[in-house]
């Protein structure tokens, strides 16, 4: 589901998930939801910006105003680029 003014162009995929207002969806973004034994969901808060080529692996909440730069890729419990 994508809120109002959110866009997701580009051979994004976007399983079980769910975007606020006003995200931006880099092209080539994932959610990756499936665990191997049951399919985890995605929310995203509104003003968000995700960088083309992100992976958001499930399950995960990304909190409104948050900017994902290009490439990352985000866990819940973990700083992007920090390994931690």
């Amino acid at each position: 589901k994508l809120g109002s003014g959110a866009r997701a162009r580009h051979h994004s995929y976007l399983g079980d998930a769910r975007f606020g207002q006003n995200v931006n969806v880099g092209t080539g973004t994932i959610t990756a939801n499936f665990d191997g034994e049951q399919i985890n969901p995605t929310e995203v808060g509104d003003n968000v910006y995700i960088g083309s080529g992100s992976i958001l692996i499930a399950p995960l909440h990304v909190k409104s105003g948050v900017q994902i730069a290009p490439g990352t890729v985000v866990e819940e419990g973990k700083t992007p680029g920090t390994g931690k």
